[in-house]
């Protein structure tokens, strides 16, 4: 029977896949995950479900700015489903860096590159954009006041979501800057 709840495919349908592993006992502890798994970097940055892997490492420092660091690289595509997951879908490849513990508070680097097709079927090119930003908060007590400082910058640079092309037949490249502080 024909159902909006229905998948339209026969047969086994793989929506979500996912294996994770996590070892917390290991001289830099680390977990990864392989599959369908959020991507969070920073509300400004990332924040996406992807299918895709990803790996995060914990190591601690006995010198320098931060006592606690965290580390994730990943790649993932943007699907729906695992049948039209494609490598030259909406494509993300990232890094972040977390440091903690630290009289300057928490910082971290992120660096997100996304590529995806504007339309296929017509032929237009590839679209590209990069995203890096830095992101710290601080804890600061004003009498009897907790008070935390957050601040965000961040930069893009890449082709936009535009339906067409410019005028001149180029890709619509920008550039631009944001500044987050609460």
């Amino acid at each position: 029977t024909e159902s909006n709840y229905r998948h339209t495919d026969n047969g086994l349908i793989p929506e979500r896949l996912s294996l994770q592993f996590e070892n917390g006992d290991a001289a830099t502890p680390y977990r990864y995950e392989i599959g369908d798994y959020y991507a969070s970097f920073s509300p400004r940055t990332l924040q996406a479900s992807l299918k895709g892997g990803l790996l995060e490492m914990q190591p601690t420092a006995e010198k320098g700015p931060f006592r606690f660091y965290s580390v994730q690289v990943l790649a993932g595509i943007s699907e729906p489903n695992w049948l039209e997951a494609g490598i030259n879908e909406n494509s993300y490849l990232g890094l972040s860096i977390l440091g903690e513990e630290s009289p300057l508070g928490t910082w971290l680097f992120s660096f997100v590159n996304n590529q995806f097709e504007r339309d296929v079927a017509a032929g237009s090119p590839r679209q590209s954009q990069y995203v890096a930003s830095i992101a710290g908060d601080k804890n600061i007590k004003i009498g009897s006041e907790d008070l935390t400082f957050e601040t965000e910058m961040a930069r893009f640079v890449g082709d936009h979501y535009a339906e067409s092309l410019d005028v001149n037949g180029r890709d619509m490249n920008v550039d631009g800057a944001s500044y987050f502080y609460q």
